[in-house]
């Protein structure tokens, strides 16, 4: 095996472990009620919303971007959310507090 191959499969493998212990940090627990949820890149903010209101899930606040939103869902409402388009969930107060702006929790 060559020097480029060899880092080559070296740097995959750090890149690789470092998004797998994102995901890990990020991903909401079964208890976590405000979630933010991930739609697909190309939808409006507005697209985002109508879909989370559609989805029974209480919108709290938008996200740092247009798919994003911050919801407060059950276990049903996280179903019906994907079922409207959510790609996946991140662990919103973790979120924020990674942001280094980390908002008072609204009371639920």
């Amino acid at each position: 095996m060559s020097y480029a191959a060899a880092y080559r499969q070296a740097a995959c493998f750090v890149i690789a472990s470092a998004i797998a212990l994102a995901a890990l940090r990020f991903w909401p627990a079964d208890g976590v009620a405000r979630i933010a949820a991930v739609f697909p890149p190309g939808w409006t903010a507005e697209r985002s919303f109508a879909a989370s209101a559609t989805a029974g899930a209480a919108v709290l606040s938008p996200g740092g971007w247009r798919n994003v939103v911050v919801v407060s869902a059950d276990a049903n409402a996280r179903d019906a959310l994907l079922r409207a388009g959510a790609l996946f969930f991140l662990d919103a107060e973790a979120l924020a507090a990674c942001a280094g702006d980390a908002p008072a929790p609204l009371p639920l």
